[in-house]
């Protein structure tokens, strides 16, 4: 084999060459640093720090005693290398090799409509129908499969999945499959909203896992579908204008509370230059204002997806950039791509989301404990979600622990409102968000009170809000009432996404003349512009009935827990909190409920909360200086002295 040539590039940092005035500016910032780091001194007028072009590369090498045969090997190599890269793939994996993904959908999801009880119903039959026909066509029954894989899964280990989350609950589908415990037909939940046929994009699938086991899941999708093809997706913070200002001040010495004064008074560097004391500071630092200018919007930090993940078809190292970023608490560096989510998706890769829910935890670990001392499993009792003193107690000061419900605000909201069903609780999930209440809100609870008398315009109108006593609160109902109006489900779907929008005209204006039109059929035009209008301020605040649905399932869950196995209740409670002041919560509930816990004991003690008769003990990792080093001692000494 020959000598491998000599190669040679110079080190660049950036793309194009300083400007003069951008080079003042570069040096100063070094003499700031230098003044800040005497004893580390940093130069680089001797580089030259840009990209450069071919004859001011030779003019460098020639003038450091380096010729033509190092420079023409390097270009030789150069021009042999190619990269592009590639978007639009289809990178979603097969689900098995073994059978067609569309029949096997279809069997499962039919089996699992049979076991539900509602095999042989011809609103269900027909609405399955539908979806798998849609879902076939768009090419999403390997991502159905995936998805269902992974609960199935979680099911079969033990592992606290949540009701659902977000639109994923209008699914049929995705109910019948078990991803979620939703169903759509029974709460007038729509497809639509899921997966718009008309505007195709992929489905969006987020999964909610108890939080201290969630890392498991993680680990079974890499070792089902290859360390290769699986990893995190990268985040990036950039330079926002008031931290580009605080950041570029600090190499100036700025002090902070005149940088902390100023950043308070803008929100954008344009604002800033309007105001006195942002002229005054521009005029005291002028190049501060230059590099903050450079800086902004430019990436600041980079960071891991805390749920994100995508699962490739491909090797991911074949398709994209691959990093490792450091995760706090764990010895190995975490893969990524070195893409967010939206990148990822351009090039063909679809994420999945697995969220950690602590409630999750706490439901999971007392309906263990409830069977393991009482010998019954009260799951789907826990789900009824009919149950009139369940309900009730919503209205109550037993909220500690609740999902969802130990807020001020929601307490508030209660308190005006009242909780008298299921339905109730699904409407104060959504009406508890910012603004909702002061405007839809206000208005809900005076018609539900019968201070105001609800208005519906029309008949036609009428099933569609009577739940929410004439009050647009959900998203569905908005979609529901342009589909009585002649739009097809994916035409309410559009509607819904861009109303509360109005970018482009040139789709919003359309929207509009055939939602006022279609409500002429019914009402005369002064009616049908005030329901638009009505339409229009409220989408801002409108909720996504699905999600609400489904987290208020967790809310009714809690509470049933909570009153039926208080001790229980309170005991997981406690067994899955960290913090100080929330442990003193629940201790304060427990005194309230009177429940008794009592005080550590070195003999009977495990590391957290255990249930010791009818009273709850303090866990040794409760105890100050006990660390886990030391409860494992003591568990082994307790174990020689038994023996």
């Amino acid at each position: 084999m020959g000598q491998m040539p000599s190669l040679g590039a110079p080190m660049k940092r950036y793309a194009k060459e300083h400007s003069e005035e951008a080079m003042s500016m570069y040096t100063e910032v070094l003499d700031q640093v230098n003044h800040m780091y005497p004893d580390r001194r940093l130069r680089f007028d001797a580089h030259s720090n840009y990209v450069m072009s071919t004859d001011d590369v030779v003019r460098h090498f020639e003038s450091v005693g380096i010729y033509n045969d190092v420079y023409t090997a390097t270009v030789e190599i150069a021009d042999k290398c190619s990269s592009s890269i590639k978007t639009g793939l289809s990178l979603l994996p097969k689900f098995s090799k073994k059978f067609d993904s569309a029949e096997y959908l279809r069997e499962i999801a039919e089996l699992g409509l049979r076991e539900l009880g509602h095999y042989g119903k011809q609103e269900y039959m027909e609405r399955l129908s539908e979806e798998l026909d849609i879902i076939t066509r768009l090419n999403f029954c390997d991502y159905f499969l995936i998805v269902w894989d992974i609960c199935a899964f979680a099911d079969r280990q033990g592992i606290a999945r949540g009701p659902g989350r977000g639109s994923v609950g209008g699914s049929l589908l995705a109910y019948c499959l078990g991803i979620t415990k939703v169903d759509p037909i029974r709460w007038g939940l729509l497809f639509a909203r899921f997966i718009n046929p008309e505007r195709v994009s992929w489905p969006d699938i987020d999964m909610d896992f108890e939080d201290k086991r969630r890392e498991e899941v993680k680990d079974y999708v890499r070792e089902k579908w290859g360390d290769d093809n699986v990893a995190s997706i990268s985040t990036y913070g950039e330079f926002k204008s008031k931290s580009v200002i605080k950041s570029a001040a600090s190499l100036y010495q700025v002090d902070y509370k005149t940088i902390n004064d100023l950043t308070a008074k803008f929100e954008t560097l344009d604002d800033l230059r309007k105001i006195d004391d942002g002229r005054d500071f521009i005029r005291k630092y002028p190049n501060l204002m230059k590099i903050a200018e450079r800086l902004e919007n430019r990436v600041r930090t980079a960071g891991a997806h805390a749920a994100g993940v995508v699962i490739s078809s491909e090797p991911l190292w074949k398709v994209c950039p691959i990093e490792t970023r450091a995760e706090k608490g764990a010895d190995d560096r975490l893969k990524v791509i070195a893409y967010d989510m939206n990148e990822a998706e351009k090039i063909g890769l679809l994420k999945f989301d697995f969220l950690g829910l602590k409630a999750l935890a706490v439901t999971n670990d007392c309906i263990k404990m409830i069977k393991e001392r009482h010998g019954i499993d009260v799951e789907n009792a826990s789900l009824g979600l009919d149950d009139d003193i369940v309900i009730h107690n919503f209205n109550t000061d037993s909220l500690v622990g609740i999902f969802q419900a130990e807020g001020t605000g929601y307490k508030s909201l209660i308190a005006d409102m009242g909780i008298e069903s299921f339905v109730d609780i699904v409407a104060s999930n959504a009406l508890v968000r910012p603004g909702s209440f002061v405007t839809q809100g206000a208005q809900y609870v005076a018609c539900k009170k019968g201070l105001k008398e609800p208005e519906y315009h029309h008949e036609v109108l009428e099933p569609i809000l009577r739940e929410t006593y004439g009050t647009i609160v959900y998203q569905e109902q908005l979609m529901q009432m342009a589909q009585a109006f002649g739009f097809s489900g994916a035409e309410a779907d559009i509607l819904r996404k861009i109303i509360g929008k109005k970018r482009d005209a040139a789709e919003f204006l359309p929207l509009r003349q055939k939602f006022i039109d279609g409500a002429c059929e019914y009402v005369d035009k002064r009616v049908a512009v005030e329901l638009w209008d009505a339409l229009e301020k409220s989408s801002m605040y409108q909720f996504n009935k699905s999600h609400s649905v489904a987290y208020s399932m967790l809310s009714y869950q809690t509470m049933w827990l909570k009153h039926y196995y208080p001790l229980e209740f309170i005991w997981s409670c406690l067994t899955n909190e960290q913090k100080n002041e929330d442990i003193t919560t629940f201790l304060n509930e427990a005194d309230r409920l009177s429940i008794r816990v009592v005080a550590p004991d070195i003999n009977e003690s495990g590391a957290s909360f255990t249930l010791v008769g009818d009273e709850i003990r303090f866990g040794l990792s409760n105890v100050a200086n006990c660390g886990p080093s030391a409860i494992r001692e003591i568990g082994r000494a307790s174990c020689r002295e038994r023996v």
